[in-house]
């Protein structure tokens, strides 16, 4: 696998259609000449300082990240000559979710569960590594051509909160932004930000439309109700699905659910066979977070918190091979071009942050 590569992208790839518009601009397909593989790449003019400190954050996130099978991987930076930067990732043929919604209105409950895990899982795993996405959307998630699988993309604006101890600009895409981005931009916790735009991603997958948008877009109008929590529920969603919405998105950043409540929630489970007893019951977690609050070891408290059991067996329908659970990323097999699993670290394993700023520090020269 390459890294940051010496070569030029002329010499590796063939540039083929455009697949969309990214954060940097134009998406390309293109395909390696040696195997035949086809990748999405987007590409940067070295010149331009303020996309080449983005592209720089988001292969350091990448670093940070490793493979996840609910991440886009990363293959490479290559340059791109006469004077641009080429990033080279994962292609998913699916296109993204927003368009895939846009076509079918809404998509039901029973399409919507699994997808959503995945993404759940994703950004969680993000978060257990210290990184805040503050820009999570449905545009910024890639499909697989059955549409089953899913992938985050687009790191440029996350944030590492390993450096930082919290987010302290406010970013974000209007209907999904979080009101305390709005309100408190120099201190908001990312995570919780991050949860209420995932919140505002299932409100759309189920409803077809933005939880605090107006039909005119009215920016005003999306601050006032985010930051009073209105909107209307939707009854054509089970009880159980209305109330994880509601754990999501409420405007209080301390009463919203945790990235880990959520993935122990009734809805989100509903379709699982758990493989052993390790989905606890709501009274059982209640009783667990009594005993914690009382100074009695737990798992969590001793250092060895286990994670929910999710086995997803529903993400895996129509991808052979794959078992996709809550295991670290180099523990996850990676789906190669040809559709053969394997086991795989990310391209940037061998590679150090400082290697990373040094190869950004080179461009200027």
């Amino acid at each position: 696998d390459s890294e940051l590569s010496v070569q030029n992208f002329e010499d590796v790839y063939v540039k083929k259609n455009v697949l969309g518009e990214g954060g940097f601009g134009q998406v390309y397909l293109v395909e390696q000449k040696e195997t035949g593989s086809e990748y999405a790449c987007k590409f940067v003019p070295a010149d331009d300082a303020e996309m080449i400190e983005l592209l720089q954050r988001e292969v350091l996130n990448h670093h940070q990240l490793g493979l996840h099978p609910n991440i886009v991987a990363f293959k490479e930076i290559i340059r791109a000559p006469p004077d641009d930067i080429a990033i080279v990732m994962e292609y998913c043929p699916g296109g993204d979710l927003y368009d895939y919604v846009r076509s079918k209105r809404r998509l039901t409950e029973e399409e919507t569960r699994p997808l959503f895990r995945q993404i759940l899982k994703g950004l969680y795993w993000c978060h257990k590594q210290g990184i805040v996405n503050r820009d999570i959307k449905l545009d910024n998630v890639l499909l697989d051509s059955e549409k089953k699988l899913a992938k985050i993309c687009d790191f440029g604006h996350s944030k590492n909160l390993l450096c930082n101890s919290v987010a302290k600009t406010a970013l974000g895409t209007p209907g999904y932004i979080a009101p305390e981005v709005m309100t408190s931009p120099d201190s908001y916790d990312g995570n919780q930000a991050d949860v209420w735009s995932l919140g505002c991603m299932l409100y759309i997958m189920l409803c077809g439309k933005f939880p605090f948008m107006d039909k005119r877009q009215d920016l005003q109008v999306i601050v006032r109700k985010s930051l009073r929590g209105e909107y209307t529920e939707p009854m054509h969603v089970s009880e159980d699905c209305r109330d994880i919405l509601r754990c999501m998105l409420n405007p209080d950043p301390a009463k919203r659910s945790s990235m880990r409540d959520l993935v122990r929630h009734n809805w989100t489970v509903a379709d699982i066979k758990p493989k052993s007893s390790n989905i606890k019951s709501d009274s059982a977690v209640s009783d667990e977070k009594s005993q914690n609050a009382t100074g009695q070891e737990s798992g969590e408290a001793s250092g060895g918190f286990q994670e929910p059991d999710l086995y997803l067996e529903a993400e895996t329908e129509g991808v052979p091979g794959r078992m996709v659970t809550m295991d670290p990323p180099e523990a996850n097999a990676c789906e190669g071009a040809d559709g053969a699993s394997r086991r795989k670290k990310s391209a940037l394993s061998k590679l150090t942050p400082r290697r990373i700023k040094e190869f950004f520090k080179n461009l200027s020269r």
